[in-house]
């Protein structure tokens, strides 16, 4: 079975591919801005403390240096308290060495260039944050022997952004649920419950459910392009309702006439044939004799054609004309084939017969499976030249009588092939008409077979013949 991909499973990918690229943008840019305002934030505050620290601080390293750590340590945390993001205050002299280190576990290195600098001095991290600034310390002389070294932490900086991206990124995926969920209640609201009620009522128009109507708004019967197609799926099925009603009609006139005239032809050719059975038993003349024959044959086919006629409009109205009984498939057979012969002959055309039944019995109308055969055989007949050959045969297959009629005439063209047993077809050009033949045998004799609860089927091949086999069971 193949996997189909409805309409309403189209709208939530697209919605949610649709919303994902959105809320996905504005959620990395929002969280660029926070984290670069963070960040800004941050090496602002820190510059400013150490502008605003290292004269204070200085002056407590200066003022204690010599009396102890202890108090220029309590100096130096009374000033770092005011500010998280000091990790530690570090003095060190112009070549770098350290002086004093509020955290003496924590190592540092200044290079005496930057020691030297009478400039303050900023080191960036790779995220673009400061994690050192060296400024130097200006006595009062002008001198300047020590700079104040502030390593700064990020580390609640970092904090701070890995939350704030969190916390974006689910109120992003809180907004496209939201989003998605309100969009596809739309969109399923207003386009594909619509489009999904025209298209199931469409669906049961195809199937010949003409009285069928998509029901409009009436207040807004052409609002919006669903309401147009609505509107123009109900006036098709008014429409198709109407030219199979006038089909219907039709047919049944042309039922209703194909009946009368079925009719109106069986009495004159019922006198024919029996003036023709009198005549056949009279000392005629060879040429005459031959005449005879050959007007006998024509009105065989007429009446043929009459009782084919007749068949087609009793079955298509309902009536019961299959009145079957025991028959001797042999016998029968050879009945029909003697018939044939004497066409066969007569247009120079080799007629075999291969019937192995046996002394089988089947149960059939004989009167309606003769005339499906004959349709057959006169068929091979008509397309089949001087010289070529037609063969009867028939076995017993199982429970079935196989049935197989081929010629080697000009065979049919692939294209005609589906429409072989459609009523008044015809394989060639109606307009030329270059063959005889109403298009009703071939349908005729479908229907029998099936009505026998049997099979026909047909192949052919252009230039090399045609072949028709019949299986009918012996007994229903």
């Amino acid at each position: 079975m193949k996997w189909r991909l409805g309409l309403r499973a189209k709208f939530i990918v697209l919605i949610v591919v649709l919303f994902s690229v959105i809320f996905g943008a504005m959620a990395i840019i929002l969280i660029r801005q926070n984290s670069n305002s963070l960040r800004d934030d941050l090496n602002t505050k820190s510059k400013q403390f150490a502008t605003l620290a290292t004269t204070p601080i200085g002056n407590s390293f200066l003022t204690y240096q010599d009396s102890g750590q202890i108090k220029i340590t309590q100096q130096i945390q009374g000033f770092t308290s005011l500010n998280d993001t000091i990790s530690d205050v570090v003095v060190v002299d112009t070549t770098g060495s350290v002086a004093f280190n509020n955290m003496p576990k924590q190592q540092i290195a200044v290079d005496s260039q930057t020691a030297s600098s009478f400039k303050p001095i900023y080191r960036y991290n790779h995220a673009g944050i400061i994690d050192q600034i060296v400024i130097p310390l200006l006595e009062e002389n002008g001198s300047h022997r020590y700079n104040i070294v502030y390593l700064i932490s990020s580390a609640s900086v970092e904090a701070s952004i890995k939350h704030t991206e969190t916390s974006i990124l689910l109120f992003a995926l809180i907004g496209l649920s939201i989003s998605a969920i309100l969009a596809y209640l739309l969109i399923s609201q207003l386009f594909v419950n619509p489009l999904q009620s025209v298209s199931r009522q469409a669906l049961l128009i195809s199937a010949g459910s003409f009285g069928e109507q998509i029901k409009i708004n009436p207040r807004h019967p052409h609002h919006d392009e669903v309401g147009d197609l609505a509107s123009a799926v109900n006036t098709m099925a008014n429409s198709l309702k109407g030219n199979i009603s006038k089909l219907q009609e039709t047919d049944r006139l042309k039922s209703e006439f194909m009946m009368i005239t079925s009719h109106n032809l069986r009495t004159p050719l019922t006198i024919i044939n029996s003036y023709l059975e009198i005549v056949s038993h009279l000392n005629l003349e060879p040429k005459l004799r031959q005449m005879l024959d050959t007007i006998a044959i024509s009105s065989k086919r007429l009446a043929a054609f009459a009782e084919d006629t007749l068949m087609i409009s009793q079955i298509e109205a309902g009536q019961n004309v299959i009145y079957k009984q025991p028959t001797e498939l042999t016998k029968f057979l050879h009945s029909v084939a003697d018939d044939f012969m004497i066409l066969a002959k007569q247009k120079t055309i080799n007629f075999v017969t291969q019937i192995e039944t046996g002394t089988a019995i089947a149960e059939f109308s004989p009167s309606l499976i003769r005339s499906a055969l004959w349709n057959l055989l006169d068929n091979a007949l008509k397309f089949s030249n001087t010289g070529d050959t037609i063969e009867l045969a028939a076995e017993i297959s199982g429970t079935h009588t196989v049935i197989t009629i081929s010629d080697t005439g000009i065979g049919i063209a692939p294209e005609e092939m589906p429409k072989l047993f459609t009523k008044f077809h015809r394989g060639t050009s109606t307009l030329a008409y270059n063959y005889e033949g109403t298009g009703i045998g071939l349908y005729a004799t479908k229907l029998v077979v099936e009505r026998h609860d049997g099979t026909i089927q047909a192949t052919s091949q252009l230039g090399k013949g045609t072949t028709f086999v019949i299986n009918l069971p012996l007994k229903s």
